[in-house]
């Protein structure tokens, strides 16, 4: 994961020439954004609207949000391909940088390049994860129908509980038992077939537990979306949320 220098190295003169937008999110493009240059080729950079000249060195623009969510804000690119997102989620920021290119199955969407600010949001560090682009990502329910949301949230649920019990240290059989409820639910997703277009998906989750031990705690309907690769449409998990690799047999 790259660290970024601190805040004060960015030139003062530079630090608020493309401010429109007073969001927090905005503004920490603008104070990141020679380090963005430095890091990142020309079309990963947060494409601009709107832009107008105000002064002698000095212009206006904005920067669309694609979505927000609890931990941040997702960004258009000028590479259609890739999107940025910032977040303050730090659970996620260190599964792109270690193991969402180890997956034994392509369930998420592909991270290009994780950068660690030293800037904060309420009182936690910001990082910006450059990742593949999606679509209908929120939509499961509206493009595959209402049985297909209420597959994955049967696994949500399942994933939820589990998640209770390791992050409230419950004992190991505890934690099995969990996972193994909701490694069930992966399993009938893999195995159902009124949503064929869901099946990926649940034997992906199974084969990253099975295999590697990595266990999804927070996939929904809302972070799952639809992405093109050169063998077809996938749906992917496009924000991992409570990921981690979990030893539960020690």
């Amino acid at each position: 994961m790259t660290s970024r220098p601190r805040k004060s190295a960015l030139p003062p003169s530079r630090s608020r020439r493309f401010v429109q937008n007073p969001a927090w999110a905005t503004n920490t493009i603008v104070d990141a954004w020679e380090y963005m240059r430095s890091k990142v080729k020309p079309a990963w950079m947060p494409e601009l609207e709107d832009i107008r000249t105000l002064a002698m060195n000095m212009v206006s623009a904005s920067v669309e949000e694609l979505g927000c969510g609890q931990y941040g804000c997702a960004f258009k690119t000028y590479d259609s391909a890739v999107v940025l997102k910032m977040t303050t989620d730090k659970t996620e920021a260190m599964f792109a940088a270690e193991l969402s290119g180890q997956l034994v199955r392509p369930i998420c969407v592909i991270y290009h390049t994780v950068i660690r600010l030293e800037a904060y949001h309420d009182d936690r560090q910001i990082f910006l994860l450059w990742r593949e682009a999606a679509d209908h990502v929120g939509s499961i329910g509206t493009v595959l129908g209402i049985r297909a949301r209420d597959i994955v949230d049967d696994q949500h649920a399942a994933a939820q509980d589990a998640y209770t019990k390791i992050h409230g240290h419950a004992h190991r059989r505890v934690i099995r038992d969990a996972i193994s409820k909701w490694l069930e639910t992966c399993e009938a997703m893999a195995q159902q077939r009124e949503v064929p277009e869901l099946r990926e998906l649940g034997h992906g989750l199974y084969d990253v537990w099975t295999q590697q031990q990595i266990f999804f705690g927070d996939i929904h309907s809302g972070n799952l979306g639809t992405v093109k690769r050169s063998d077809g449409e996938h749906w992917v998990v496009t924000d991992p949320g409570h990921t981690r690799r979990i030893d539960v047999e020690a």
